[in-house]
Parts: structure tokens; sequence; C-alpha cells
């Protein structure tokens, strides 16, 4: 998707994606608080897939209340501050690897057996 709407919508922007609703860009994108809805066809075994996404603005993740909390300053830790760091160290290898849980696995060398989209 992102490669698809690399133009339109993420220039140089690099989001972090959770795999199921939130995604993250260390910059705003160019879509202001407007909701973007668009079609993405990946190909698939035989068939192409088309998925509907939207994209919208929710909130800006302030990594400044984390900072102040781990020095101290603050008694609670800001869970959307935590949660978009872990979003986004994790984005990279699950590209990359299968996540299952909280760990990433790679298949043994030579063996390629692919799931059929998860199925």
């Amino acid at each position: 998707m992102v490669r698809h709407f690399k133009m339109q919508i993420f220039g140089d922007r690099q989001p972090g994606y959770d795999g199921k609703r939130n995604m993250y860009t260390a910059h705003p994108l160019p879509i202001g608080r407007d909701r973007v809805d668009m079609e993405v066809t990946l190909p698939g075994e035989g068939k192409d897939q088309t998925f509907k996404v939207s994209i919208q603005w929710v909130s800006v993740v302030s990594l400044q209340l984390l900072l102040e909390a781990l020095a101290g300053h603050l008694n609670e830790v800001p869970e959307d501050s935590v949660q978009a760091l872990d979003v986004i160290t994790r984005h990279l290898p699950s590209m990359r690897y299968t996540p299952v849980g909280r760990s990433f696995f790679s298949p043994p060398e030579g063996y390629y057996h692919p799931l059929g989209g998860g199925r």
C-alpha cells in the first residue's frame, strides 16, 4: 500500500504499521484530519485480492511525555507512546520474518512452503 500511494500520500515517510489498525509516521501525512478511503490490489495465488483501506489522523504521540515519565517526573508511563514505539520497532522485522506473538521466526534454509495467504 505504501509503495502504491507513495507519491500521493506517503512521500518520504516510512510508516510503521501494527498489522491491524494502527499506523504511525514521524511527520503528519498530507491528508489533514480528513479520512481517506482507498482500494489496494495485491497479487494473490491465481487471483488478485482487493482491500479497502481507510487512513485517518487520530492524534499526536508525545515522546517527550515518555522521557519525563522515565526521568521520574510523571507518575504514569504514557501507554500510547510505548505502543507507538513497540509498533515502530516491530514493523521491519515483521516484514522480513514470521511474527508469532512477541517472537519472530525465519524458515530453515532452503525451506519454502507458502501457507497461501494464511490458509
